[in-house]
């Protein structure tokens, strides 16, 4: 499965324009909350207010596609300009080219975990961190449910909203700087240089051991190199591999392990989000981080870089949909 999805991937790569701001074509916007989608594909005919499409409350993110999270906490209209839907308010622009709105209560960022490990190595705290690649909140609510992912559901902290575009790039840059696209310069799959400092940097300045344990392709340029894995057993997947190597580096007095699993991905883009085989591997990897929990004396965080809707009998992910952008955070404090 990941020879197939690396050979598509550099297919993608050779297709692709030379890296620059991203554009795309769509026929309207996405309006979701925490709790599932309210619009879908939406384009105001006339000025619209986002309150007539969202109800009463007026706490909205407006997501754009330069990458731009912009909280406004009051009603602005939604309108035509060109090609693009922009948000004003009265004849004052607050948002051009919008792609997506979240809207309600409060949710936190994925870069929250780069926060996250900051402090805790700060405070001398070993940390395990480990990005859950394509797993969605849907995928966890529903696992959760039927009593299948004991330790996540264990560990299980809160929602939380991913990054335009929710792709790995960009996510996976968010999660490590903290920093939105328009600030780490990592927009999609286009993009491998971070422009803003990482967590293994601030690793390093505060002479702490890092390790990235990353799977068969480097995803971003760190300060740190990845450990690559190769699918020594044959059996299509490198998360076996991961998680070996990360039982390999407990006994090193290591204060920062950051491990990326792909399987629930490249099984969700496969198979589809819901469908048995990737429901079942994200059991599998529940129990590796049992597993790893019983080994390690340190904190453990987990998030997603993005999550997946159904598409067309199996998965993909890339739209400003509740799908796409909600997804799990955990924290566990030994």
């Amino acid at each position: 499965m990941r020879k197939k999805r690396f050979l598509l991937l550099m297919i993608l790569i050779l297709l692709l324009p030379a890296c620059s701001k991203p554009t795309y074509e769509r026929s309207g916007i996405n309006i979701f909350n925490n709790e599932g989608n309210i619009l879908m594909d939406f384009i105001p005919e006339s000025p619209t207010l986002v309150s007539s499409l969202t109800g009463d409350d007026k706490r909205f993110i407006i997501i754009n596609n330069d990458g731009k999270m912009i909280k406004e906490e009051d009603d602005f209209d939604l309108k035509i300009d060109g090609a693009a839907i922009v948000a004003k308010r009265g004849n004052a622009l607050i948002a051009e080219d919008v792609i997506s709105i979240y809207s309600g209560e409060d949710v936190s960022r994925i870069g929250k975990l780069y926060q996250d490990m900051n402090n805790f190595l700060k405070e001398d705290k070993k940390v395990l961190a480990v990005l859950l690649d394509g797993f969605s909140y849907e995928q966890f609510s529903k696992l959760r449910e039927d009593g299948r992912i004991p330790f996540l559901s264990s560990i299980f902290k809160e929602k939380a909203i991913s990054v335009y575009m929710p792709v790995t790039n960009s996510g996976f840059a968010s999660i490590i700087t903290g920093a939105l696209p328009e600030d780490n310069g990592v927009y999609n799959r286009n993009f491998r240089d971070i422009k803003v400092k990482s967590i293994f940097k601030d690793a390093l300045e505060m002479n702490k051991k890092a390790v990235l344990l990353e799977g068969d392709i480097k995803i971003l340029n760190t300060e740190i190199e990845p450990m690559l894995h190769v699918d020594l057993n044959k059996d299509e997947d490198v998360d076996d591999e991961i998680y070996e190597s990360a039982i390999s580096y407990m006994d090193k007095d290591m204060d920062l392990i950051f491990i990326h699993f792909h399987g629930i991905d490249d099984r969700g883009h496969f198979y589809g989000p819901y469908a048995h085989e990737t429901l079942a591997y994200i059991e599998k990897i529940d129990s590796y981080l049992q597993n790893l929990d019983d080994l390690w004396d340190g904190v453990i965080l987990a998030t997603a870089d993005h999550g997946m809707n159904e598409k067309d009998g199996a998965g993909d992910h890339g739209d400003g949909t509740y799908e796409d952008m909600i997804v799990p955070y955990f924290l566990k404090e030994n």
